[in-house]
């Protein structure tokens, strides 16, 4: 720890290090972003997975604040597969080599055997847990990112770290590693490969408690300040000036901080912006706002300012917890709000998903519609509407179809769905019609079968197992989703009786007949199954009493004849 008191052998020296600090102190004032708490501080902090010729000690570095607080075995590093967001291979830090304590962090490395080793990306990636549960922003990739599927990634969007190793470049014993200064993940950042250094810190990297503190007015300077000045008869002043000489400062950098004594105010420069400190315009209150008018104050842009790559279109977003949970794009066209909705989408277009992760894996397809918890969070589309909570499509491939209502799954393209496998009433104020103007009809014939159709159904009654229908309709889903879906209680709707026919039957009895009837729909795909329109045996049951009605004409001109010669038998 350094000590320097406030002599005037020194203030020269002591100005550039009394404003560079007030600097800090002054930035740490003015910002209004909450901080996040989490009750383990650790991280990755050193990679290797790829290396010229046969790849050489892969290996992974971690560090963990405060240690001997946690169990280490409760700490598992996992390796994700890139390709389906699976987990391939998992070890708890208690298996870990034992690296050098720096202050109140240590570091902890290890070597990965050939079998299975570390994937060598495009991408891959790997995660840092806690008793199962992911620490926040530590689900890292190389090589692109993805959305894991396992535990403790499942649903997870990777956050790719923007470097790599490359087999034909990378020489061996280096390795990607995190440098800067800081006390947690988010104050360092990736570099490209360097000499390894797994068991201490990496090249360039520093912690913040590794600086010693300066105190003017003080022997005992707080070990959480950089600078630490007390006084109770003198304050601190800032560099004064004019604006002319302000605004004609040379490159100014961010966060440099001036009085001004034309306007008479404190100014920091920020992005390229000198902004008044002191002035009352403070924005867009977060306790609420008077007097707005909505042609003057708003929230969102006034430009349409954008660039490549595509996801970079004019629009608006917003975030929580630094999560998507609204956008408004101008280019694409797609419309989302509910936390995590369409956060997944790069070149979509034509969408809207409103609700918690609706439409969360579209990334390219559209005119998709999505409104509800987790509505259509599975599915991609194109085409595709699906109203209500967890209603969803069967695969990632069907298109053109719709699902309507609690837990509803649409499981074939040009499909419509209406509640789930519990409904025991669809209800409507007026009978279901079909287009049936003939001014639009083509082909028209009368080769519908009656009696002989007819005759060849077998009617029956019958309990349909809702819950294995269920199951059959979320079968490509992943293991969670499916889970949610089945927490329902199955058994009223399993134990109601129904009467009707069997849809197999029913289609082996047309097609003795050479009848292409469209009371039965067949499978069009895998996941798709049988079911009957109830209402189309109307048209062959009317051609069956056509029918026997001839019989009966028949048979009654029959019985006349017969009663006439029995009368005249009678009358000899």
């Amino acid at each position: 720890m350094i000590y320097l008191f406030a002599k005037p052998s020194i203030l020269s020296i002591m100005k550039k290090l009394i404003c560079n600090s007030l600097l800090l102190l002054s930035l740490t004032a003015i910002m209004l972003v909450p901080s996040i708490t989490i009750s383990q501080n650790a991280w990755i902090n050193e990679i290797h997975y790829d290396n010229v010729g046969a790849d050489v000690n892969e290996a992974v570095e971690v560090i963990i604040e405060n240690p001997g607080n946690f169990s280490l075995s409760n700490f598992h590093l996992t390796l994700v597969d890139g390709d389906d967001g699976s987990a391939y291979y998992s070890i708890g830090l208690n298996s870990f080599v034992v690296g050098t304590q720096y202050g109140n962090y240590r570091v902890y490395y290890t070597y990965f055997p050939a079998t299975p080793g570390i994937q060598d990306g495009a991408p891959d990636g790997l995660a840092l847990d806690y008793q199962g549960n992911l620490i926040p922003g530590q689900f890292l990739s190389y090589e692109g990112g993805f959305m894991g599927w396992d535990t403790p990634v499942g649903g997870e969007e990777s956050t790719n770290i923007g470097v790599w190793e490359d087999g034909s470049s990378t020489p061996v014993g280096y390795s990607l590693q995190l440098a800067g200064m800081g006390f947690d993940y988010a104050d360092f950042s990736w570099q490209q490969p360097a000499t390894a250094t797994l068991g201490t810190l990496n090249n360039n990297q520093l912690f913040d408690n590794q600086v010693g503190s300066v105190g003017i007015g003080t022997i005992t300077p707080s070990s959480s300040a950089i600078l630490d000045i007390h006084s109770e008869t003198k304050g601190i002043r800032f560099p004064t000036m004019s604006t002319t000489r302000r605004n004609a400062i040379a490159s100014p950098p961010n966060g440099l901080i001036v009085f001004d004594e034309t306007v008479g105010s404190l100014f920091i420069y920020v992005n390229g912006t000198w902004r008044d400190l002191l002035s009352n315009n403070t924005g867009w209150s977060t306790n609420g706002n008077a007097g707005t008018l909505p042609s003057a104050q708003f929230l969102g842009t006034t430009d349409s300012v954008w660039s490549s790559p595509s996801t970079n279109y004019p629009g608006f977003k917003m975030k929580v917890n630094n999560r998507q949970s609204a956008l408004i794009e101008i280019i694409n066209k797609n419309v989302a709000f509910g936390y995590r909705a369409m956060e997944l989408s790069t070149t979509g277009y034509w969408n809207t998903a409103f609700g918690y992760q609706a439409l969360q894996r579209n990334l390219t397809t559209g005119y998709n519609t999505a409104v509800g918890f987790r509505a259509m969070q599975w599915g991609y589309g194109p085409y595709v509407t699906c109203i209500g909570h967890a209603t969803d499509c069967y695969s990632l491939t069907i298109s053109n179809c719709s699902a309507f209502g609690d837990g509803a799954t649409v499981n074939a393209t040009s499909k419509i769905r209406i509640g789930d496998a519990t409904m025991n009433v669809i209800e409507g104020q007026v009978p279901w019609t079909t287009p049936s103007d003939g001014r639009f009809k083509m082909n028209v014939s009368e080769d519908v079968p009656g009696l002989e159709f007819i005759n060849l159904l077998n009617p029956v009654t019958y309990n349909f197992d809702t819950k294995a229908y269920t199951q059959w309709l979320i079968k490509e889903m992943p293991p969670e989703m499916q889970e949610e879906r089945l927490l329902k209680d199955f058994g009223p709707s399993s134990a109601r009786l129904h009467t009707g026919f069997v849809a197999q039957e029913v289609e082996q009895a047309a097609k003795s007949l050479g009848f292409d009837f469209d009371g039965v729909h067949a499978p069009s795909s895998e996941g798709d199954n049988y079911s009957i329109a109830y209402s189309q045996f109307v048209v062959p049951l009317v051609k069956a009493v056509q029918e026997q009605q001839v019989l009966i004409e028949d048979l009654k001109k029959q019985n006349e004849a017969l009663m006439k010669r029995v009368e005249v038998l009678e009358n000899k």
